[in-house]
């Protein structure tokens, strides 16, 4: 990959991340309401939906230290 390649695939990965971290945010104020309402089906839903949301990001976390390494970078945060 070069330099621009590279560039463009962590913004669109960081952009996605971006995404779903404010939907996960979304999904712990409704697991927040469904919790002080005792709703236990909306607590169910929304779990499960949580759930999906952090897997989605343990996946682009993946996927950004796999292209930070093709790039030639470090991938842990003593890299930067």
């Amino acid at each position: 990959m070069n330099l621009d390649e590279c560039n463009e695939a962590l913004r669109h990965n960081i952009d996605e991340s971006i995404q779903s971290a404010l939907e996960l945010r979304k999904l712990l104020n409704e697991e927040r309401e469904a919790l002080e309402r005792k709703d236990t089906m909306s607590l169910s839903d929304t779990a499960s939906r949580k759930r999906l949301c952090v897997n989605e990001l343990e996946e682009l976390d993946n996927a950004r230290a796999t292209i930070a390494r093709s790039c030639g970078f470090g991938v842990s945060p003593d890299d930067v």
